[in-house]
């Protein structure tokens, strides 16, 4: 009984979504571009979270030592610098493996390179690059070089600072999320008043079916289960619809973007793997999304409209 009850419903739903087809269509597509917005929120968030993460990681402190001092001073150095705890690491680069990366970096650059052809002793003194727990200990381990007995030695320090840049990078993206996150609720209420009307239009072209379906004795309940399952249908459609258009997106237009990025060396994250690896919890946490809203929209059409 519970069965026929219920592919009698299913099909109930259907016919209301094709006896209003051009409406349907318009609130399933609505769904997708409020799932789209979702999705690109949470690619933006990705996306920060690597280029941040990345770029946390090319900050450093170059340290160069006085000629005077010795290489088994700059390693006793590195040795006492490395035991404190605002430290990640400390690497030693010797004259002869700084002269090697001047000559990697202008490889192609010859007019840079000549001058050293030239010269018969090696001009790169040793140094070390100091890499610190969290942006925030930089600062201090910029203080403790400034005091004893480390000041006396040190020639000069070079802080490749990308603490401003990261600041606005976050600034520009949380600017992104706050727009998305404005497209989102502004799509959620038209999707809501999308499933509020076509609830009303399939309660006005059903009317006739539900007065005779009250005289051969359908529950209330069977008849209002009908409309919520026919909102429920729009979510499933609009949901792997808007999934499968996210991922082509990302899968033709991302990674255009993704070039650009490993161009500069700030992102090292592929979206259209992340997201397949991703796209089940995704689902889920849309879906109930989806549902939530089209549930409370087409409950207040059937309790306004619905007389039964």
């Amino acid at each position: 009984m519970f069965l026929l009850s219920f592919s009698r419903a299913v099909k109930f739903a259907i016919q209301g979504i094709f006896r209003n087809s051009w409406l349907s269509i318009i609130t399933i597509l609505s769904i997708v571009f409020m799932l789209f917005s979702l999705n690109l929120l949470w690619s933006v968030n990705e996306l920060s979270k690597s280029a941040i993460s990345t770029l946390k990681e090319k900050i450093d402190i170059s340290v160069y030592f006085k000629p005077t001092v010795k290489e088994i001073d700059i390693k006793k150095a590195q040795r006492e610098l490395a035991k404190s705890g605002n430290v990640k690491s400390v690497e030693f680069v010797s004259s002869y493996e700084a002269q090697r990366r001047y000559r990697e970096i202008y490889k192609d650059r010859p007019e840079w390179l000549e001058p050293l052809s030239i010269l018969s002793d090696n001009p790169f003194a040793s140094y070390l690059i100091i890499k610190s727990q969290s942006v925030e200990d930089y600062q201090v381990i910029m203080k403790t070089l400034d005091n004893e007995p480390y000041a006396a030695l040190i020639e000069e320090k070079n802080f490749s600072d990308n603490e401003k840049f990261i600041n606005i990078l976050d600034r520009t993206f949380n600017n992104i999320e706050k727009f998305v996150i404005i497209i989102t609720i502004f799509l959620a209420i038209i999707v809501g008043l999308l499933i509020f009307n076509t609830i009303r239009m399939t309660i006005y072209t059903h009317s006739e079916e539900i007065g005779i379906m009250k005289l051969v004795g359908a529950s209330s309940l069977f008849v209002r289960f009908q409309f919520i399952l026919e909102s429920i249908i729009y979510s499933i459609g609009g949901v792997f619809a808007g999934t499968i258009l996210f991922y082509l997106f990302l899968h033709f237009v991302g990674s255009y973007f993704r070039q650009y990025f490993e161009a500069i060396n700030l992102i090292n994250i592929n979206l259209p793997i992340y997201f397949l690896e991703h796209v089940g919890s995704l689902l889920i946490y849309e879906f109930v999304i989806i549902i939530v809203i089209t549930t409370i929209a087409s409950s207040i059409a059937i309790t306004r409209y619905l007389k039964v």
